[in-house]
């Protein structure tokens, strides 16, 4: 049996993927495709939550706020037997070839060597191959959703962007070079599938990126067999509202007050600071610093994975 792992990256349709993959889920299972609803677009982060625990607990009480401390601990020690019995049921079932496993989470609360070591020690023995798909943008249009996320999100982010560029050049979430060594270390190099998505030439755009998927696990697209959903309209915030809504995010939480996210009162201006005609765009020397220290890694890491999915 076959495992096609799609590790993410955030911001780059993974929930386009997800979506796929849930309205399709009966004819992939016609097609001898395993899809696990918690493993792929309900609660698909659990995975990763296992994975990286508990490095990633943080994120996961915190950022997330999947969990209180001793709920996620619990998880942790029940969720191992889960997913193997969900491993050996799919195995036992006749109709299936191949699994498929789809989250960012994989990636971006995957960050170290123990993480994706106990990935690999856990999911490979149950699989004659396993198939690693990453799907990524460039690291500056990356950095602008996932800070837009992180102001507009319930995290209330209060991190100016200068700081938050800081953190960036710093992360290795950002540096994919980096990480997918790691994940070819334990999977092998030859099992990292890459692609790029995103408005660069030859990057992937629109429908392209569920063909390109599609053919990733060895099937050929049909609108007469798949669906692909209408892709929900996301009017992204520019660069002025965004650190108007910093602002309110730093007076709703600080010494003396301390808003929750879904309060009526927060609600109410965030509804409000959305619709101020205010323009503004992200400072370009950032951009320019940000593609400066990531172009090595990328060159390198195109050059050792593919080219990111343009003859697709």
């Amino acid at each position: 049996m076959k495992l096609y792992l799609h590790i993410g990256s955030h911001k780059a349709g993974s929930t386009s993927i997800q979506a796929f993959l849930e309205d399709n889920q009966a004819a992939l299972t016609e097609r001898g495709y395993y899809i696990d609803d918690d493993l792929t677009f309900r609660d698909h982060w659990q995975l990763a939550a296992w994975a990286g625990y508990p490095d990633n607990a943080d994120y996961f009480i915190n950022t997330l706020q999947a969990f209180h401390d001793n709920a996620l601990k619990q998880f942790i020690d029940q969720f191992e037997v889960t997913l193997l019995q969900k491993l050996e049921d799919a195995k036992k079932d006749g109709r299936f070839h191949s699994m498929v496993i789809s989250s960012e989470s994989l990636y971006s609360q995957c960050l170290n060597e123990r993480a994706i070591a106990r990935l690999a020690a856990t999911l490979t023995p149950h699989f004659s191959s396993v198939s690693v798909l990453f799907y990524f943008r460039d690291q500056v249009a990356m950095a602008k959703s996932v800070y837009a996320q992180l102001i507009h999100g319930p995290a209330m982010g209060k991190q100016s962007y200068p700081d938050f560029v800081d953190t960036v050049q710093a992360e290795s979430e950002f540096d994919y070079a980096y990480q997918l060594d790691i994940w070819a270390a334990y999977f092998g190099g030859d099992n990292i599938h890459i692609a790029e998505i995103g408005r660069k030439p030859g990057a992937l755009k629109g429908e392209g990126l569920i063909h390109h998927f599609v053919s990733s696990l060895a099937l050929s697209f049909s609108p007469d067999e798949f669906s692909i959903r209408g892709k929900a309209s996301n009017r992204s915030s520019d660069y002025n509202n965004i650190r108007l809504i910093r602002r309110l995010n730093q007076c709703c939480s600080n010494n003396f007050i301390n808003l929750s996210y879904n309060s009526l009162w927060v609600r109410g201006w965030r509804w409000l600071i959305k619709r101020l005609p205010v323009k503004g765009h992200y400072p370009e020397h950032y951009d320019d610093q940000i593609a400066a220290r990531f172009k090595t890694g990328n060159a390198r890491m195109k050059a050792k994975f593919g080219s990111g999915g343009q003859s697709q």
